[in-house]
């Protein structure tokens, strides 16, 4: 999927929401599973998004390996607790992952509760677009 696909379907938009509404939001990326950026929110530094793509993808096919090897199903997301900040990848549809860094905050399980919410909306967008669009 390139990213004259992902702009009709809205996407761009989306993410800059998702990075607007974030107390510190950094960086939003929407990857492939093998690390490559499709799409990046306007405020995200295009070097740091091709670095947090690479590192996202890594992390989270270890993430469904160790879920793999352990009987379980998905993986719902990804986080890494740093210093002051905090990465989260969540797995979307079409085989894309959606990766934000975001400086950590009081409310880490709500901060990562409304990353999920936004997640499943974009996802939810891109299937109906992918029905759309498959003949």
């Amino acid at each position: 999927m390139n990213d004259r696909i992902l702009s009709a379907m809205g996407v761009g938009p989306l993410l800059d929401e998702l990075a607007g509404s974030l107390p510190g939001t950094e960086c939003v990326v929407l990857l492939s599973t093998d690390g490559l950026p499709l799409l990046v929110a306007s405020g995200t530094n295009p070097d740091r998004a091709e670095h947090l793509s690479a590192v996202a993808a890594g992390l989270h096919a270890i993430a469904d390996a160790a879920n793999r090897n352990n009987g379980g199903r998905r993986v719902d997301q990804t986080v890494v607790e740093m210093d002051y900040r905090m990465l989260v990848v969540v797995p979307l549809a079409l085989g894309a992952l959606l990766a934000v860094v975001f400086d950590a905050v009081t409310d880490l399980s709500g901060t990562r509760e409304r990353i999920t919410r936004f997640a499943d909306r974009l996802g939810l967008r891109m299937e109906r677009a992918d029905l759309v669009t498959t003949p």
